[in-house]
C-alpha cells in the first residue's frame, strides 16, 4: 500500500496518473512481485491525500511531497529501499516537469515493513504473511485456510513456501520453516543448554537411532533423549 502526499493542483491530472500509476508498479516491483500479475495488483492501493505544507513555520512556496510505502515484514534489505526512493523521487521530479525548481529537495520517500499479524481486512480476519502471499499469488482457498489455523502456527509453516525470496531467506531475520534435521538440531541444543550441570547432556532421538542398541540394564537408560539414568 502507499500514502502518495500531494498538494491541491501541483500536478496536471495526466501527469498525476501516470505518477500514481508508475509508483504503483515500483512499489509491488521493488516488494519482489510481479507488478502485472492481477491478484497482486488488485491489492496494490495507493490512498491520494491532499495537504497544505509548512516550512520553517511558514507556508511553503513551492509544493512538497511525500510518499509512505507499507510493505508485508520481510520484503525490504538496504538495497531496495534505496532502489525505491530513488525510483519514485525520479517519477516525482518527471511528473513535476520543471514548474519549480529543485523537485528532488521537496519530496520524502518512507519505506515501512508491517509486521506480521497486523494486516487486517479481505472480510475481516487478520491475516499473517503467508495468507497474505496466498492471497497475491491467486490462491484465495489458501487464504482462508491459513487465516483460520489457531494463531497462525499452521499457515505460517503451510505457506513458507509461497513466500516472497524475502521471507524465506533466514538472514533476514525471519526463521525459514524448518525441516526435520534443524528441528533435531534444535532439539540437541535446547537439552544440552537444560541439562544439569552434574549430569551429561541429553542425547536427541536422532542420535540414539544411530547407535546399537544396548542390553542388560542399561537398556532403556536413555529413550527418546528425554530420560537420564543416574
Amino acid at each position: 500500500m502507499l500514502d502518495a502526499y500531494i498538494p491541491d493542483g501541483a500536478l496536471t491530472l495526466e501527469a498525476e496518473q501516470k505518477l500514481l500509476g508508475a509508483c504503483t508498479d515500483l512499489l509491488l516491483r521493488h516488494e519482489g512481485v510481479r507488478p502485472g500479475h492481477p491478484a497482486s495488483r488488485a491489492l496494490a492501493w495507493v490512498f491520494v491525500h491532499r495537504h497544505e505544507t509548512y516550512v520553517a513555520g511558514a507556508p511553503a512556496e513551492a509544493p512538497h511531497y511525500k510518499f509512505v510505502c507499507q510493505v508485508p515484514e520481510g520484503q525490504y534489505d538496504e538495497e531496495r529501499r534505496a532502489a525505491i526512493t530513488r525510483a519514485m523521487t525520479e517519477a516525482l521530479v518527471e511528473a513535476e516537469d520543471g514548474r519549480w525548481p529543485s523537485p528532488e529537495a521537496r519530496v520524502w520517500v518512507l519505506t515501512f515493513e508491517v509486521p506480521d499479524g497486523t494486516w487486517g481486512g479481505l472480510g475481516g480476519r487478520v491475516l499473517t504473511l503467508p495468507g497474505v502471499a496466498d492471497h497475491s499469488s491467486g490462491r484465495p482457498d489458501a487464504v482462508t485456510a491459513n487465516s483460520a489455523s489457531p494463531n497462525g502456527v499452521a499457515s505460517r509453516h503451510a505457506g513458507c513456501s509461497t513466500l516472497p525470496r524475502a521471507k524465506r531467506n533466514p538472514e533476514r531475520g525471519r526463521k525459514a520453516c524448518p525441516g526435520p534435521a534443524r528441528r533435531a538440531q534444535g532439539v540437541d541444543s535446547a537439552m544440552t543448554a537444560t541439562s544439569p550441570p552434574h549430569l551429561p547432556a541429553a542425547r536427541s532421538a536422532s542420535h540414539e537411532a544411530s547407535q546399537p542398541r544396548k542390553r542388560g540394564r542399561d537398556h532403556g537408560a536413555v529413550r527418546a533423549g528425554r530420560d537420564i539414568r543416574l
